[in-house]
């Protein structure tokens, strides 16, 4: 039975990882699901949430690589849980979309400032969906457990701006960007008090040896090692950003 006097606990997933042989900013574009290490990340994930939690709701971006993961953790469920698609977890709209990760991150460069092009999102455009979400959640879900698979930026930027942290290009990107299939955990003991924030990588042990192996894969090339883009987006320029206000 829920008693919506429990707290409301919503698991913030950071989807799997993505193949993407082309090392391309793919954004929104269509058809970019899982890679073979992503379904493991993801079952991972799967398998750790149905041993300390019994889900009411999975709410899924509409990209292909969310919807893979939140199946998968539906799956994992007993009975399995009702997934639903919510456009406010959907990647950064952004006209960087298509270009080569490589190219992007010879340059100093940001995907909100200035926006590519008139139509991109903004950080709070981001922000504000996310947090409407949330606001929906606490009132439709009280006292449950719900899962929300979204994408890095959007993630980080949430977590961010509900930590009471100023929206920046440098406060959104470090020092504790998600990693794949990550779960980051709001829990709201009230609908009006900031939730307390924790943080956990189910598949840590796997991405610190393929990192591992990473970097040595560049040094018998002669690279220098270098640390991977942090997001689907290459990490954002140097310097500091205009700080932006927060709004409910």
């Amino acid at each position: 039975m829920i008693d919506a006097n429990s707290p409301t606990i919503i698991y913030l997933i950071r989807h799997a990882d993505v193949h993407n042989p082309d090392e391309i900013v793919y954004g929104r574009l269509p058809r970019f699901g899982l890679s073979q290490t992503g379904f493991h990340e993801a079952e991972t994930t799967a398998r750790y949430l149905a041993s300390i939690a019994q889900l009411s709701v999975v709410y899924s971006s509409p990209m292909l690589r969310a919807r893979q993961t939140a199946d998968i953790i539906s799956w994992s469920q007993h009975p399995p849980t009702q997934v639903y698609i919510n456009e406010a977890l959907n990647e950064v709209l952004t006209g960087w979309q298509g270009y080569p990760n490589r190219d992007l991150m010879a340059g100093k460069f940001n995907f909100y400032d200035p926006k590519k092009n008139p139509a991109d999102e903004s950080i709070m455009d981001v922000y504000n969906r996310g947090y409407g979400l949330v606001r929906i959640i606490l009132n439709q879900h009280a006292g449950q457990s719900v899962v929300c698979v979204t994408h890095g930026d959007p993630l980080m930027i949430l977590k961010t701006g509900l930590r009471g942290v100023e929206l920046t290009r440098t406060s959104i990107r470090e020092p504790d960007y998600p990693a794949k299939a990550s779960i980051t955990t709001l829990v709201f003991n009230t609908p009006v008090t900031a939730p307390q924030i924790s943080y956990f990588d189910p598949s840590a042990d796997m991405h610190k040896r393929i990192e591992a192996e990473e970097k040595a894969r560049q040094q018998e090339q002669g690279q220098n090692p270098s640390q991977p883009p942090l997001s689907e987006a290459p990490a954002a320029a140097s310097g500091e950003g205009d700080a932006v206000t927060m709004r409910g």
